[in-house]
Parts: structure tokens; sequence; C-alpha cells
């Protein structure tokens, strides 16, 4: 299965990434590799995470407030957000294909 990022969704991870690492390396690069984990996790199982009510599932990282938004297409991850847990959780629905 391959993954792709929703075209509004890769400036919100590079965002995010430049934010923790600019706080400290090493924190930035273990978010890094938490979001890289969670996407091969994603992909080994696609259906671990709850379908919810828009037909998304959310996927909350560890020790980090955000989660992954994504759908199933065709046998492609599209991730559609990574998202602030405290964020208006609408923000990025129209997304959804």
């Amino acid at each position: 299965m391959k993954h792709i990022f929703h075209p509004a969704a890769e400036p919100e991870l590079l965002e995010t990434l430049r934010y923790y690492r600019d706080i400290d390396h090493f924190l930035g690069k273990d978010l890094d590799n938490r979001i890289t984990r969670m996407i091969a996790d994603i992909k080994a199982h696609p259906g671990m995470f709850r379908l919810r009510e828009s037909n998304y599932r959310r996927a909350n990282l560890d020790r980090f407030p955000f989660y992954l938004a994504y759908i199933i297409r065709d046998e492609t991850l599209i991730i559609l957000a990574i998202a602030h847990n405290s964020r208006h959780p609408d923000y990025w629905k129209q997304r959804i294909l």
C-alpha cells in the first residue's frame, strides 16, 4: 500500500515538525519517528482505527497532542490532516474526497 498526503496536510506536517525541532532537535526527531511508525502501522492494518461518522479514521499519536486523519482509497492511504487535538475537529473535513 502506498501513502500520500492531502495537499493541505503536508504543510501541516512540515510546520509541526519545524515547531518541535525548534524547541529541541531530538523532540522533533521523536515526533517524526512516531508519525512514520504510525503510517507504517496504518498501512499494515488499515482498519485498526474506528471508522468515524464522516467515513474517515483517526489515529492518535503517543506523547504528542496530534492525530492523523486518514482514508483508504484504491489501496492508497490518504492522510487528510495532521491535526492538533485542541483545534476545532471539523476544520479539515472538507478534505474528505
